[in-house]
C-alpha cells in the first residue's frame, strides 16, 4: 500500500486529528463517568438536551472504545508512524492522570459532591 506524501501542514493536521482522537478514546478507556454524570444531570435538573446527549455519549462510547485505538494503530502502522503515536499516547496518559489526580478536577469534583 503506498501513502501519498503531503505537505508538513497537513500531516500535522492529521497528527492533531489523531490526538484528538487518542485523547478521546483515553477518557472513555479510563472510565467516564457516564453514569454519574446522567444521575448528577438528572437529580439537579439539567436540561432533557444534556441528558439525552450523555445517553448518546455513553451508547457511542462502547463501539469507539472498542474499535477506536485499533483503526487509529492500523493508520500508524500503514503511514510509519508507530514509534512518534507511540510517545504521544504515553505523553496523553501522563497527562490524563495528573488531571485525574488534579483535587480541583471535574471528575473529582462530582465525585466529592456525591460524598
Amino acid at each position: 500500500m503506498s501513502i501519498p506524501r503531503h505537505t508538513p501542514t497537513e500531516r500535522e493536521d492529521a497528527w492533531s486529528n489523531v490526538d484528538e482522537c487518542l485523547r478521546n478514546f483515553d477518557h472513555l478507556t479510563y472510565g467516564l463517568p457516564l453514569g454519574d454524570m446522567l444521575d448528577y444531570a438528572g437529580e439537579n435538573g439539567l436540561c432533557q438536551e444534556v441528558i439525552d446527549g450523555l445517553e448518546r455519549l455513553g451508547a457511542a462510547a462502547g463501539v469507539l472504545v472498542y474499535e477506536g485505538p485499533n483503526v487509529i494503530w492500523e493508520f500508524a502502522k500503514a503511514a510509519g508512524m508507530t514509534d512518534e503515536l507511540a510517545a504521544r499516547e504515553q505523553r496523553e496518559r501522563d497527562e490524563h492522570r495528573a488531571r485525574q489526580a488534579d483535587p480541583n478536577s471535574f471528575i473529582n469534583m462530582l465525585r466529592r459532591r456525591e460524598k
